[in-house]
């Protein structure tokens, strides 16, 4: 009977250590829990506090204080830009009293029957025509916009004379390369650079080479009946002149 009383003993205190174990465990959740609801709680907080100082002391921010206040309004501007750049591609508008997406040129929101603004929609080869574009990514700046919608770099306003100069730059460049263009004297063929002999008829070249006799001997005609007059010919097979 003795052992009997000492195993039941034990088996009492092993339940009882299992019982404060499991509500240790139980304790320790809540309290993780209690701990994490009161974290985030702070985090709301701080972004309350970060919010109104934003909005009220943005302007006078000095420090690391004005460079968050800018990279909040940067990140804004991309943000707005994105979601008009967004609705210009799926083609709707957003109602101002329930902020339901609606079809674009609506007259009427379908969610809460508000009247909506009629202002027209840009269409992406309309934002594309200021002929500005960013110094840090090379995208098109839309007409009237301060920051570039593709990197949120701030737009300035040599950019655009900077890229124009730019473009007539290049096309002057490519107007050379192509006034330099030689051609074969014989057979009016584009030669390439180097070669002394043409490619399609095999005639020497000479060492300076007019290039605009293939553009002279496309223009001949006939100065009796003006028919166009080939490379070769003696008389015109048009009316006869002999040339």
């Amino acid at each position: 009977m003795a052992f009997l009383d000492a195993l039941n003993d034990k088996i009492s205190k092993l339940s009882q250590d299992a019982i404060q174990k499991t509500k240790d465990m139980s304790d320790s959740v809540k309290i993780s829990n209690a701990i994490r609801e009161e974290e985030n709680q702070q985090n709301i907080l701080y972004q309350k506090i970060g919010e109104l100082y934003y909005h009220d002391c943005k302007d006078a921010a000095q420090g690391d204080f004005l460079v968050w206040c800018q990279q909040i309004t940067e990140s804004k501007n991309r943000v707005a830009e994105w979601k008009s750049r967004l609705q210009t591609i799926k083609g709707v508008s957003i109602c101002p009293n329930c902020h339901s997406e609606v079809p674009v040129n609506s007259v009427f929101c379908n969610n809460c029957g508000a009247k909506m603004p009629q202002a027209t929609v840009q269409t992406e080869e309309q934002t594309v025509k200021s002929g500005k574009i960013c110094k840090n990514c090379g995208m098109p700046i839309p007409e009237g916009h301060v920051f570039c919608t593709n990197c949120g770099t701030k737009v300035e306003e040599e950019a655009a004379e900077e890229s124009q100069e730019k473009v007539l730059e290049t096309y002057s460049i490519d107007l050379e390369k192509q006034s330099e263009v030689k051609t074969c004297n014989q057979c009016g063929a584009v030669v390439p650079e180097g070669h002394l002999f043409c490619t399609n008829c095999g005639a020497k070249l000479e060492e300076s080479v007019n290039p605009e006799i293939h553009e002279e001997v496309a223009q001949k005609v006939c100065p009796n009946c003006g028919k166009e007059i080939k490379e070769g010919q003696k008389f015109c097979t048009g009316c006869g002149t002999k040339l």
